[in-house]
């Protein structure tokens, strides 16, 4: 199963739909937006006939959406948030932000997932805490020089991630 994950989008709706339709393009069965953005993905979702999960992010005021969500892909099952009520940010001190991240490992861990998907910190990230995989697509916003999304290849085998930069413009549609 392949899964396309982006956050952060925050306006930039044509980073969002080249984002989604590079994902598309590599396999993407399901379509995850963590936050930050969502008016973005309503508007491409009816447009591209997608069905994209939701997660609102602390710039989604009027979204009346889970805040976290388990999602259960059978051969693995993800704890996914946006970040910022857990506390989530880069300009922590390395351990603390360390520390953050652990005790989601564990939130995540006492859920059954084995992955935490998460946004917020605008920088994609890929390691493992407590046996908990974490993953942040990295954002797609306008000041964001490095616009990436990201591809999860889970089989029973393996979980591959692939980090995929954007270039706006891509596509015209998903």
């Amino acid at each position: 199963m392949k899964i396309g994950v982006i956050a952060d989008s925050h306006g930039n709706a044509k980073a969002a739909r080249s984002a989604l339709y590079v994902l598309k393009r590599s396999g993407a069965e399901v379509f995850i937006h963590l936050g930050d953005g969502i008016e973005d993905i309503l508007e491409i979702e009816s447009e591209a006939g997608l069905i994209i999960e939701k997660i609102p992010g602390n710039n989604d005021p009027h979204v009346n959406l889970d805040e976290e969500r388990v999602f259960d892909w059978g051969v693995a099952k993800a704890l996914v948030l946006h970040g910022h009520r857990q506390g989530i940010n880069r300009y922590l001190g390395q351990l603390e932000y360390l520390e953050i991240l652990g005790d989601l490992a564990w939130k995540a861990r006492k859920a059954g997932a084995d992955i935490l998907l998460f946004g917020h910190t605008h920088a994609p990230e890929d390691l493992e805490i407590a046996g908990v995989r974490l993953l942040n697509p990295g954002a797609l916003d306008f000041g964001t020089l490095n616009k990436t999304c990201l591809l999860i290849d889970i089989s029973k085998e393996a979980l591959n991630t692939t980090f995929i930069k954007i270039a706006e413009g891509v596509a015209e549609n998903a």
